[in-house]
């Protein structure tokens, strides 16, 4: 089974707002450094689901830095079930045959 990053990055997402550094200290702490990935790898997926319409953004002032704050948009919610059912299906394949 292959991992999409980009779901993993909705799920973080439909938790609510975050900008780009939260997203990755997030997901590295729920995957128990499993996913330590790179800003070299996550600005270029934000930039790309930003264009999908799967997430937006806003540039907020957090602890006195302007920030680039993203999250889901109705479209993404509905990917990211689509990739969370996928997940469902390939998982429970995983299960009938071990």
């Amino acid at each position: 089974m292959s991992i999409r990053l980009d779901a993993l990055i909705l799920k973080i997402l439909s938790c609510g707002e975050m900008h780009g550094h939260q997203i990755i200290t997030e997901l590295n702490k729920r995957s128990d450094g499993f996913f330590a990935i790179q800003t070299g790898t996550v600005y270029p997926l934000l930039k790309s689901l930003e264009k999908q319409e799967l997430i937006a953004a806003h540039t907020a002032l957090i602890s006195g830095r302007e920030r680039k704050q993203y999250h889901l948009t109705e479209a993404g919610k509905g990917y990211l079930q689509e990739e969370l059912d996928k997940w469902e299906a390939r998982s429970q394949n995983w299960k009938n045959v071990f």
